[in-house]
């Protein structure tokens, strides 16, 4: 990596973190110990009820799963962040993160454990913002898969330590991450553990442009951007 001005840090097991990030900079999530799963949720800096929206992500770009080169989408049809490296290739936004009653069902007592909604909400009222103001997160380094039945079922041995994922931002952005497995992971009794941050400014990149987004809805949506 070329990018300048680098700064890593851990983010611990069961924590979560809120990450400020201008147009044009990069967080990257190393999962240096094959994590089952990492949170993710993003608002919109100049204007923050303008938030990701998973539905959106996949609707416009056509799949339900993300990888390099993918665009995460507001719900008012803007790019907030594109995926810009992924050595992982598992990301899941169908099920969502783990919540109080997944997290307390694992803990076979019922007791309540760190959950990726409550540190969404957490988060969230950082940012002077309510409950109202959260969508559904992205779960990086998930691998879930669809029975023909339709049941969702999670392959915990498709995650491997080492791999990241680089997130840059088209606009000015919040992005909370939530270090907490995910709920189908949880279920499976895996727990979480560290995860290294690094948050940096890099040169001049082919997101920032239109032409890096193949399709017609990405490059609307990039269009979009420029707006007000």
């Amino acid at each position: 990596m070329t990018d300048q001005a680098a700064k890593a840090t851990m983010l611990k097991a069961a924590d979560y973190r809120l990450v400020n990030l201008a147009r044009g900079e990069r967080l990257t999530i190393r999962n240096t110990h094959g994590a089952h799963g990492v949170g993710g949720f993003i608002w919109r800096a100049a204007n923050t009820s303008e938030r990701l929206n998973v539905a959106d992500t996949m609707k416009i770009q056509g799949s339900t799963a993300i990888g390099r080169g993918s665009a995460l989408f507001s719900d008012m049809g803007r790019m907030l962040a594109v995926m810009a490296e992924d050595s992982c290739g598992h990301h899941d936004m169908l099920v969502g993160g783990s919540t109080r009653a997944s997290a307390a069902a694992a803990s076979g007592r019922g007791n309540w454990r760190p959950n990726a909604r409550d540190h969404m909400r957490s988060a969230a009222a950082k940012l002077g913002l309510k409950r109202a103001d959260l969508g559904s997160c992205i779960v990086f380094f998930a691998a879930v898969s669809v029975g023909d039945d339709g049941t969702i079922r999670y392959e915990a041995n498709r995650i491997r330590p080492g791999t990241h994922v680089c997130l840059e931002a088209l606009e000015n952005v919040h992005v909370v991450l939530s270090n907490t497995v995910h709920p189908l992971a949880e279920a499976q009794g895996l727990e979480p553990c560290e995860v290294e941050l690094i948050v940096s400014s890099a040169p001049a990149s082919a997101y920032q442009e239109r032409d890096a987004f193949p399709t017609v809805e990405q490059r609307r949506a990039f269009d979009n951007k420029e707006m007000a």
